[in-house]
């Protein structure tokens, strides 16, 4: 089976678990999505995800939706009603705001895209796509009444998968805004007029050049409505001054973020100590038997480092189940199907009655091979998709997917126990990413 965890191409469609976002991904047959993000959240307060872990990323979204405080306040003669025209709703009007800004760094890369290292591309979103659409321009034609989403994503889905929508979850979290709303910034004015002001408008000299550039240029869309811009553009050149070296930014937002991630508190700051950017081989179950080792008593840490090594072992005998597809039952070896009898689920802090608790219920009745091939039918029927693996005539194992998408080492782990690498990460992968965007 595909080690999430480790395959982070596939990993990074993930945020929080949502049924309605795997029902169509044929990844996490056995449903831990929905346990072990439970936990990774209690730890770090939905400030990340899966899909949130560039800091860079970060500093865009705060500077982007700096631009529509202002707007909404309509500081600087700006305002939505003289933007965009048409009739939608406040919600869309910042949605396609949002989108034309991330656009406009992206066009700041492409016009000057010779001058990028990998090491400065990395994690900028839709480049990629960005070299087919404006493989011939010479400028980038913006129109703020356009209707037509499509006509002005660069991304498939921008609203969702551009920076807005993947830090969205994340900066709610913070308190940075509500919904898109009118009032959607009315409880954090006080943070945007200081905090965040202090930021972007004196303490950065390229991010308050850009600021002012951005400004002017959401004045003259006001009156223009459709606007062109080049290649050699004065916009273009702050965005690349504010944003083409992560580390540039960072040194200044640093410590904005620590705070508002909530880095430097509660089980966030141990894990957060505990990950060691020189250590490559450092593993989720590494940093979290140190975690539990200097709190000991914290049930949090108690409980992941409970859980997962059962979670992993039952992954484990699924890899083998698939494996050995063909085989009668009766052919398995009984021997790894002991521990199950000692796995502890009971002590875990779970609030009754929530989807999480009910799945932990159902991974209870797992006893054995049957039992096991009946939780994994429950799961998939539950997303309306064919079980990997199931019994035919009661009796011989039959997979209805490829049996290379299993470890073929699954009988070598499984001999080890309980002792095995985790599985599940509990957004290790993203702190580690954000860590090593902030340590520099």
């Amino acid at each position: 089976m595909i080690n999430i965890t480790e395959n982070f191409l596939i990993k990074n469609i993930f945020t929080e678990y949502d049924e309605l976002l795997t029902k169509n991904i044929n990844t996490d047959p056995l449903g831990f999505q929905i346990v072990w993000t439970y936990f990774g959240q209690k730890i770090f307060h939905n400030k990340t995800t899966s899909i949130a872990l560039d800091i860079r990323s970060y500093n865009i979204n705060l500077f982007n939706h700096y631009i529509i405080y202002q707007i909404i306040q309509e500081n600087k003669n700006l305002s939505f009603k003289k933007l965009i025209t048409n009739e939608i709703s406040l919600k869309e009007k910042i949605e396609k705001t949002l989108i034309i800004l991330e656009n406009l760094l992206t066009w700041s890369w492409f016009s000057t895209r010779d001058d990028w290292t990998e090491e400065y591309k990395s994690g900028l979103l839709g480049t990629y796509k960005a070299l087919s659409i404006w493989e011939s321009e010479q400028t980038y034609l913006i129109n703020f009444n356009e209707r037509d989403f499509n006509k002005i994503e660069i991304l498939k889905n921008q609203r969702s998968l551009g920076v807005s929508g993947r830090y969205k979850g994340p900066f709610r979290a913070m308190g940075f805004f509500k919904e898109y709303e009118e009032s959607s910034y009315k409880g954090s004015s006080e943070l945007f007029e200081n905090e965040i002001k202090e930021l972007i408008e004196s303490q950065n000299i390229p991010l308050k050049n850009l600021y002012k550039e951005v400004i002017s240029f959401l004045q003259q869309a006001q009156e223009l409505k459709v606007i062109e811009i080049g290649k050699n553009n004065i916009l273009v050149n702050r965005y690349v001054e504010s944003f083409r070296n992560p580390k540039d930014i960072t040194l200044h937002t640093k410590h904005f973020w620590k705070k508002y991630l909530g880095l430097n508190q509660d089980e966030a700051s141990i894990v957060y100590k505990h990950i060691d950017l020189d250590k490559k081989e450092q593993n989720t179950k590494q940093i979290f038997t140190k975690a539990l080792e200097e709190s000991f008593d914290n049930k949090l840490f108690q409980d992941i480092n409970q859980i997962e090594p059962q979670l992993t072992y039952i992954n484990l005998l699924f890899d083998y189940l698939i494996v050995k597809a063909e085989n009668k039952i009766n052919e398995l070896n009984n021997d790894f199907i002991l521990p199950l009898e000692n796995f502890e689920w009971n002590s875990l802090s779970i609030n009754a009655n929530t989807s999480v608790y009910l799945r932990v219920e159902e991974l209870k009745k797992i006893k054995d091979y049957k039992t096991l091939l009946e939780y994994h039918k429950i799961v998939m029927n539950k997303r309306s998709q064919m079980p990997w693996i199931e019994l035919k005539n009661d009796e011989i194992l039959k997979t209805n997917i490829a049996k290379n998408i299993a470890s073929n080492k699954s009988e070598e782990l499984l001999s080890k126990g309980l002792n095995n690498d985790w599985l599940n990460d509990y957004y290790i992968y993203s702190i580690r990413n954000i860590k090593r965007g902030l340590e520099i």
